[in-house]
């Protein structure tokens, strides 16, 4: 998983275009406080006067006339982590490189020449950063350069796995996991000790690749990330704690 303490996570989630729940309310997660509503991109492209950005669709009706249509922004990802306050959200939005966001804030168009796409996608940032921030929702901003490539393949692939249930005990997936353990320090492949529980014991191959997955993503195996996970490959050992060095891009504030 994403980070030790995320639970959840919604990719390419629309962003509401009127006044909606916050996110965790449909989880129950947080039932015992009162959670601050989004206030939609219709209502905050008003407030900030950049209603003409916001993405129109025209429908045609049956006597020729045609109506407009406000049509949603899809946003990147949108995480759910828990923290010793609670459940918080945290919404990434990402870009190939740090340029890509120079001019997402309000101040950015002062003094400054922007084409068309350029003034839509400055408006977009502030639009979607300002309507999670009216929900305390801190939005973060990735590129390339906060997260390697082999780092968000292998994030993306351990997380594909997070919630697959096994049909195994717990002592079956301990003594599994054990196995890989042995295997790493040997520089033996996964594959083989992949292959060598099936044979030996009959244990189903995705739950066998399930327990090493979510061992991995729980640190329970402790896998440099930094490089790519392959089944036909040795792991190599972990030098250093990527949450270490990621902690504040799931944190729940800036600060």
């Amino acid at each position: 998983m994403s980070s030790p303490q995320i639970w959840e996570l919604q990719e390419q989630r629309m962003l509401p275009v009127i006044d909606s729940p916050h996110p965790l309310s449909y989880f129950g997660k947080e039932s015992d406080r009162l959670l601050p509503r989004l206030p939609g991109t219709l209502e905050v492209a008003e407030k900030l006067g950049l209603i003409k950005h916001h993405p129109l669709i025209k429908v045609p009706n049956k006597d020729g006339s045609v109506d407009e249509i406000l049509f949603p922004w899809i946003g990147d990802l949108l995480l759910y982590l828990k923290d010793s306050q609670g459940c918080y959200c945290v919404n990434w939005t990402i870009k190939g490189v740090k340029d890509n966001f120079e001019n997402s804030n309000l101040n950015s168009l002062k003094g400054k020449t922007f084409n068309r796409n350029d003034e839509k996608s400055w408006a977009r940032h502030v639009i979607e950063e300002s309507m999670y921030a009216a929900a305390g929702i801190r939005t973060v901003r990735i590129t390339g350069e906060d997260l390697n490539v082999d780092i968000n393949n292998n994030l993306r692939q351990l997380w594909l796995w997070h919630h697959r249930e096994t049909k195994l005990s717990s002592a079956e997936a301990q003594e599994i996991i054990g196995e890989f353990a042995i295997a790493m320090i040997k520089e033996v492949p996964p594959i083989e000790t992949v292959l060598y529980l099936h044979a030996e014991f009959g244990f189903e191959i995705d739950d066998i690749k399930a327990v090493l997955y979510q061992a991995i993503s729980k640190r329970f195996l402790k896998v440099d990330l930094t490089w790519p996970i392959i089944l036909s490959e040795p792991l190599n050992r972990e030098v250093f704690n990527i949450w270490d060095r990621t902690a504040h891009l799931f944190a729940r504030s800036s600060s």
